[in-house]
């Protein structure tokens, strides 16, 4: 049974601060338990009052005869505190505290809320808040209402989780006005105890949710989110809309990956991993919700779109295809058997117009044909309700084609008050309707990506493929300075250990390593100071290329010593041609790496082309990170023509995952650029910066801050 049991399935539930005042919360949670049907006790509690919304009042909570696993407390803030400890000496187990003037009121509301959190773990009480709005559970055996939202309770398969309460109640609202019900329903508020990422493990676990819409600010713990979510999406279908996208205020990090590792990235990276989908509104996520509520996944992104009105039939088509859907194109037999049983005025193409004089008979006919082919995975269905059609013989007949396969149908009905009927019957039918073509589309495509999301193979094992107790004694005999960074000698040492290649380097301390330098490397070289806490060589003019003879070699020594004396120099082989390229880590919270990659070079922070995931990765799940950039063509031609060695750019970013999966020190990884050669000659890291947990650690940046889209993980500027 879930932790959380009392919380959704309460036996009963006191109101603590329950009034005969209408417009009060006390009133509000009264009266909504008794309205929705709430299978438990409900005891409002009131020192003056005998009955309250045509119910028992009690004096204290002490005096309520029945069992009381929940309490609402709708009470002035500076009361909580001793009516919790009231509820604990009862025996209760979990309280929603719907009270404000806490931890978002400023310090002193801080400390009020750490006093009733440390009461209520003192008595063992799961406590939802403070200034939360309360949960639903829909199921019929309980139907709980303890919330004060004024959306009628109606039963169904979408559990809805979210920070923020207006959310909540939109999602809700309008997931109603779809005829589509209610599983669960939670708004934590401050999260003191109970948060969104413990919510979502339990919904993971309900067998009555089908679908979880999750609305999202921050996250305070990032690896409990990240297990969650995973878990979540693993059977159930997970939307998530996510606040504060902007970059208002990111932090001041120092290598290209961190400063690229905005909380949106990583949000995307956990999403992504868990085959949840991000959606772009709430808007999308409870069309999308509507959806998923009702209709199978397509098998693929042949969809199939039919009208009975010409132009809306065509911006629902551009939409599709605008997403990534593909036209269906059944064969010549389905073509022409959906010819004959249409009128003369129809036309069979990417887009199947029935016309407006279609009947039941016709869409009956082209519904059930289009669905049965193997060509079709999905169909979308944009239709008007002409006032001579039988309109309410179409949406039966509609209702019944698709009852008949197990391909999804999502519709567009445009139509007005007259025709209400025609909605009801297909929603009643279990086929999602909306009001713009381009809903309809929408939809549909977000079932076919979430269908290419379950299609994907899980990440395989690649054990052995880094050596880890190599890589750890590399690590071990590494000097990192005060704020963590390893000498560039000691970073490329990592990543030989890990089977990283890397351009030959050549540490320059006595003037007879010059010539070790030139008969091991040979010319052209490239020439790098490496000054502690210079991050960004290039930039600070640390860095020498086409160094072509021993006497070259000499002078851009002694130049570098002269503008950075007593810094290491290292000599490196010169690599030309090939696809510049960016690989990282970043770990934003203890035990979550991620990797990263891009188009490299010096402007990759102003063209943030890059893509991050979760480690560790294998083949497979490599290579989707340079397939996902923007400026992907960029690997099809290197200098010359050929393509990138993309299998060797894969290979490396499978050892940069296992190397930070292995490595729990490592903060940072930057390799930037990275030579990626033509098809066959491999990759090198030209250059490369590493920074573990060094002195005076920080901490770790896991929240995904509302109205910030900031780095989540907060390394120090180099001096």
């Amino acid at each position: 049974m879930s932790s959380l049991d009392a919380l959704f399935r309460p036996r009963g539930v006191a109101v603590l601060g329950a009034s005969t005042k209408e417009l009060s919360i006390g009133n509000r949670v009264v009266r909504n338990l008794r309205d929705a049907g709430y299978t438990g006790g409900i005891y409002p509690v009131h020192p003056g009052e005998t009955t309250i919304c045509d119910l028992p009042a009690y004096a204290a909570i002490s005096d309520v005869p029945g069992p009381v696993d929940l309490v609402n407390i709708a009470l002035r803030a500076d009361r909580v505190p001793d009516a919790l400890e009231a509820c604990g000496r009862a025996g209760v187990r979990a309280a929603i505290v719907h009270s404000s003037g806490f931890a978002e009121a400023g310090p002193e509301g801080a400390a009020l809320e750490a006093r009733v959190l440390a009461v209520a773990r003192s008595h063992g009480i799961r406590l939802l808040g403070p200034n939360a709005q309360g949960v639903m559970n829909g199921d019929l055996d309980t139907r709980l209402y303890a919330s004060f939202t004024f959306t009628p309770l109606a039963a169904g398969p979408v559990t809805i989780l979210a920070q923020s309460g207006g959310i909540a109640e939109l999602m809700n609202l309008h997931l109603r006005r779809a005829g589509v019900g209610l599983r669960w329903y939670a708004s934590p508020g401050n999260a003191s105890d109970v948060d969104l990422s413990e919510l979502l493990a339990a919904a993971a676990d309900d067998d009555g949710t089908r679908v979880i819409l999750l609305d999202l600010e921050s996250v305070r713990d990032l690896a409990a989110f990240r297990d969650a979510a995973l878990r979540a999406a693993r059977d159930k279908v997970l939307l998530v809309v996510k606040s504060g996208r902007t970059a208002a205020g990111a932090r001041a990090v120092a290598s290209h990956t961190g400063a690229l590792a905005t909380g949106d990235a990583v949000l995307d990276a956990v999403l992504d991993r868990a085959g949840a989908l991000r959606m772009p509104s709430v808007q999308a996520a409870v069309q999308a919700a509507t959806a998923f509520a009702r209709q199978p996944l397509p098998r693929g992104r042949r969809t199939a779109v039919v009208s009975n009105a010409g132009g809306p039939g065509i911006v629902a088509l551009d939409e599709a295809c605008a997403l990534g859907l593909e036209p269906a194109s059944p064969d010549d037999a389905t073509r022409a058997a959906l010819k004959a049983s249409q009128s003369p005025y129809a036309t069979v193409g990417p887009l199947v117009d029935l016309a407006a004089t279609a009947g039941p008979d016709a869409f009956r006919a082209a519904l059930s044909m289009l669905l049965a082919a193997p060509e079709v995975d999905g169909l979308v269905l944009s239709m008007v309700t002409p006032f001579f059609v039988d309109c309410d013989g179409v949406a039966d007949a509609v209702v019944q084609a698709a009852a008949a396969s197990d391909k999804p149908v999502v519709a567009n009905v445009i139509t007005d008050a007259r025709w209400a009927g025609v909605v009801d019957r297909l929603q009643s039918g279990g086929i999602p309707v909306f009001e713009f073509p381009e809903d309809a589309a929408r939809a549909m495509a977000a079932m076919a990506r979430l269908a290419a999301f379950r299609a994907r193979p899980p990440i395989r094992g690649t054990e052995g493929l880094v050596d880890a107790i190599r890589v750890q004694a590399a690590l071990q005999r590494a000097v990192p300075g005060p704020d963590g960074w390893l000498s560039q000698a000691d970073a490329y040492a990592l990543l030989v250990a890990a089977g990283i290649p890397a351009a030959a380097v050549v540490p320059l301390s006595t003037p007879g390593d010059l010539d070790i330098a030139a008969r091991t490397l040979g010319f052209p070289l490239v020439l790098k100071a490496d000054p502690v806490g210079l991050v960004h060589k290039s930039a600070a003019g640390a860095v020498v290329l086409g160094i072509a003879d021993l006497a070259s070699l000499a002078r851009a020594a002694a130049s570098l010593r002269e503008r950075f004396p007593g810094a290491p120099l290292l000599a490196q082989r010169q690599v030309s041609g090939g696809v510049e390229a960016i690989l990282g880590v970043v770990v934003p919270a203890p035990g979550v790496p991620l990797v990263m990659a891009g188009l490299g070079g010096v402007s990759v922070e102003s063209a943030r082309d890059v893509a991050f995931a979760l480690a560790p990765l294998d083949a497979v799940a490599a290579r989707r990170l340079p397939d996902s950039l923007r400026g992907r063509d960029r690997f099809d031609a290197c200098p010359g023509g050929e393509p990138a060695d993309l299998d060797a750019l894969g290979d490396a970013l499978v050892r940069l995952s296992l190397l930070a999966s292995v490595l729990p020190e490592v903060r940072e990884i930057d390799l930037n650029p990275v030579a990626v050669l033509p098809a066959g000659r491999g990759v090198f890291a030209l250059d490369v910066r590493v920074r573990t947990a060094g002195m005076g650690e920080m901490g770790t940046a896991s929240d995904f801050r509302k109205s910030e889209a900031v780095p989540i993980f907060a390394g120090r500027r180099a001096p």
